[in-house]
């Protein structure tokens, strides 16, 4: 009965429908090996797994939810949100403050490119503004000359 229930409950955990009040929280690091996660040796070869450095123990993780990519190619520690299922702990929720190092328009900066398009966009701006201004005179004429003829 004890399995029935504990299958049943990851099943809700992996589609998300378990309350929070079932939900435990691990903190730690995850394992790597030569920049990788390593992978739980248990686990099937489409499965997300892992095992987490706590304080205490390496625990292996079966992972299920959305991730960013650059989440495992940092050291910093990450939070695992899901059920503990014997000595394996299921998650479809992780935390981690790693940060995206992206370089916006580096390869265009370095070619001179990005000048090109600051300044076509600019050119561009500044022609809207003219056409606004100039149809705003253009509008305020023609008021002032239907307000002569009235």
């Amino acid at each position: 009965m004890e399995l029935l229930k504990g299958f049943i409950t990851s099943i809700l955990l992996l589609i998300g429908f378990v309350s929070f009040a079932q939900i435990e929280m691990i903190e730690g690091t995850i394992v790597r090996e030569e920049n990788k996660a390593v992978k739980v040796a248990t686990a099937d070869k489409d499965q997300l797994s892992f095992y987490i450095n706590t304080n205490t123990q390496k625990i292996p993780v079966y992972y299920n939810g959305k991730t960013n990519p650059w989440t495992f190619k940092c050291n910093t520690p990450v939070k695992l949100f899901g059920k503990m299922m014997g000595n394996i702990f299921v998650s479809n929720a992780l935390y981690s403050e790693c940060e995206p190092k992206f370089e916006m328009a580096t390869k265009m900066r370095q070619n001179g490119k990005i000048y090109v398009v600051v300044a076509v966009m600019s050119t561009l701006f500044m022609g809207l503004l003219a056409y606004v201004v100039f149809t705003n005179i253009q509008l305020n004429k023609l008021k002032k000359q239907s307000e002569e003829l009235s």
